[in-house]
């Protein structure tokens, strides 16, 4: 799939004056560079088309002055501790902030040790309440239970300030009909895997048939864009998984681990073939021939780890595991049956059910599939509530002897309630 633009610079760019480690190999200095690339995006973005610019801060941060403000690369918030905003968005003729803008890519906000007088994040809130400014965050990730904690405790007081995942933040680009760079930074966030991105579901359907279904009557793959398309669809849907996962991620996960994400397919097989029936009943491995098959589902899904403790090799581990599940047969309307659904899984669950997991979904209507694989907000809401609702009926069950699971599904409902 061809970059875009921005991508494309993005892969080779490293700024020579960070490039400090002469030990790490290029792509970690790009790595670690991604949101100083990011940085001077939105700042040439300002000064190239402040309009654009100011229109989609101001969907942020509300009461901004109308037309009235510049914007800097890096506000000292603490010269002590050395603390320094990405940007800054200034008074015209004045050097008095209105909001910072501090860029988390694949970093997170530098803690308190025995030599500064705050933590990274608890600097930026003194400056602004200094200079009753507000703060604006942009990352690509959600922040980690703490940080949300103090940024709604700032929030209570009083503080102007907004949270946005970078995905959420690009989707604001995408409307700038006029705006060159907005068009590109939005493509660039795209390449990454920030944004959810529309699933034909057609081209999905021919994709799952051809996986599932005999060759026979399925029709040729008779063009390369067809075979592109399948392939392409389905590699936006795992990207999909992959955005609202990482969205979840620091919810589900209280040790800020990144979720799997992976694949199954699970073909149906007629039982009345006769070489089926020889070779189980001499124990023998068999083939799937194309003509055996009828069908089958494909399970697409991120995993999470909720507890781990291998230290004495017993494997003590218990997983959350969320996705979708498409179901296809041979039909003349090309429908895909298709469900959301979420699970609870450990090898000590096995008293709940014989596979060693409780399991619950929700139904996805086949009319607006395509608009709901796309939809982030609406995605999200519902996994979070499937997952509760199945952690919940563990711990109900009082069949789950283990209390360090116990203690792992209720803090979990706890951070999903809050």
């Amino acid at each position: 799939m061809e970059k875009g633009f921005l991508s494309t610079i993005q892969s080779w760019y490293v700024d020579d004056e960070l490039s400090v480690d002469a030990d790490l190999p290029q792509e970690k200095l790009r790595s670690r560079n991604s949101g100083r690339f990011i940085q001077l995006v939105l700042l040439e973005l300002a000064k190239r088309e402040p309009k654009t610019f100011e229109k989609i801060i101001r969907e942020k941060i509300s009461g901004i002055p109308l037309g009235s403000f510049v914007v800097q690369r890096e506000y000292s918030c603490d010269s002590i501790d050395q603390r320094f905003a990405d940007l800054a968005i200034l008074s015209k003729g004045s050097s008095e902030p209105l909001v910072l803008i501090e860029i988390k890519y694949d970093d997170t906000f530098i803690r308190q040790n025995v030599n500064q007088k705050s933590d990274q994040l608890t600097s930026y809130i003194n400056e602004c309440k200094k200079k009753h400014c507000a703060l604006l965050i942009l990352s690509k990730d959600i922040l980690s239970t703490k940080d949300v904690k103090t940024i709604e405790k700032a929030r209570n007081a009083g503080l102007k300030i907004c949270n946005s995942l970078l995905g959420e933040f690009g989707e604001q680009f995408k409307n700038s009909a006029k705006s060159t760079i907005a068009h590109m930074f939005y493509d660039f966030l795209k390449d990454k895997g920030l944004i959810m991105q529309k699933i034909d579901k057609d081209m999905l359907y021919k994709f799952f048939h051809r996986l599932v279904n005999p060759w026979s009557g399925a029709g040729k793959i008779q063009a390369l864009s067809f075979a592109q398309g399948g392939a392409g669809n389905f590699q936006q849907l795992l990207n999909n998984m992959s955005v609202v996962s990482n969205s979840m991620a620091r919810v589900l996960s209280s040790s800020n681990r990144k979720p799997n994400i992976d694949f199954s397919i699970i073909p149906t097989i007629k039982t009345n073939s006769k070489k089926l029936r020889e070779a189980v009943e001499a124990k023998e491995n068999y083939d799937v021939l194309y003509q055996d098959r009828v069908g089958g589902s494909v399970w697409v899904f991120a995993t999470s780890t909720l507890y781990n403790n291998n230290d004495n090799g017993g494997g003590n581990w218990l997983n959350i595991q969320y996705g979708y599940c498409f179901t296809v047969t041979a039909n003349s309307s090309k429908d895909i049956d298709s469900f959301l659904y979420a699970q609870v899984s450990s090898k000590t669950l096995n008293v709940l059910d014989e596979d060693g997991f409780r399991f619950t979904s929700s139904e996805l209507k086949g009319n607006k599939l395509s608009e709901q694989l796309a939809n982030k907000g609406s995605t999200e809401g519902k996994f979070l509530a499937l997952i509760e609702t199945v952690a919940s009926e563990v711990i109900k069950s009082d069949q789950l002897s283990d209390k360090s699971h116990i203690k792992a599904l209720k803090e979990l409902i706890e951070r999903i309630r809050n």
